[in-house]
């Protein structure tokens, strides 16, 4: 079952998600909890998959809210409702996964929850790589990139730990490809998840919150209209 999070203090907003939920062809796949103040949901003990928010609460920012809830529950996929565009920049380090702007329209909020879960199901897979004389599974989830120095392939994750893996980069890109990882460089796949900032003047990334990766000028437009797509708005 994913576990669903909705915190708008609008009762209107707040029954239109729910509601669209509830029609999708997943909704028996879906518990939710409803709230209306940012403190209540932080307080919940559940593990959550997905979360909409509204940005702003009467009791706090929904972005902060976004923020705490990474802290806790670093896999949740974050979804911001607003009416407020302005506030989508300010957005950008809580990763959300789509913005959605106020009033709800019915078939792109669809469209965008069937993504979401499709994304959950294929972020949970397990992928095998061939180190040094063994084989380790990792949650394709946790892994953040790919680099390669002087012939050898290793792998990062995202509790730091790194693995020297007996793969071909070339054919490991065309594997991770379908997990949205993209090559930002001749020796650098990275996963386009966390992907927090592009610094074009430097030709650098700065991937889950302190990893600079170096961006090439051969792959940084796709790299740009992936994170674009990452973290674009539906309207």
């Amino acid at each position: 079952m994913y576990k669903i999070a909705i915190c708008d203090d609008d009762e209107i907003y707040r029954k239109q998600v729910e509601d669209a939920i509830n029609t999708s062809p997943y909704y028996s796949l879906c518990e939710l909890y409803c709230y209306d103040k940012c403190n209540d949901l932080l307080k919940s003990n559940e593990q959550f998959n997905i979360a909409f928010l509204d940005i702003e609460l009467l009791d706090g920012s929904g972005i902060e809210l976004g923020n705490n809830l990474r802290k806790k529950h670093p896999k949740i996929i974050i979804f911001f409702i607003t009416s407020y565009t302005q506030y989508i920049s300010d957005a950008f380090a809580t990763m959300p996964f789509q913005y959605i702007i106020k009033p709800l329209k019915n078939e792109i909020f669809q469209r965008e929850f069937e993504r979401a879960i499709a994304f959950l199901k294929k972020t949970n897979e397990i992928i095998t790589f061939k180190t040094q004389g063994d084989y380790i599974k990792i949650n394709i989830d946790q892994l953040l990139y790919v680099t390669r120095y002087n012939r050898k392939v290793s792998i990062i994750l995202i509790d730091k730990n790194e693995y020297f893996i007996n793969e071909n980069f070339d054919v490991l890109e065309k594997t991770l490809l379908k997990y949205d990882f993209y090559r930002c460089h001749n020796s650098y796949i990275i996963n386009i998840k966390y992907l927090e900032k592009i610094m074009i003047r430097k030709n650098m990334l700065i991937l889950y919150k302190k990893y600079e990766i170096p961006v090439s000028r051969k792959y940084i437009d796709n790299i740009k209209h992936e994170f674009l797509k990452e973290v674009g708005v539906i309207i």
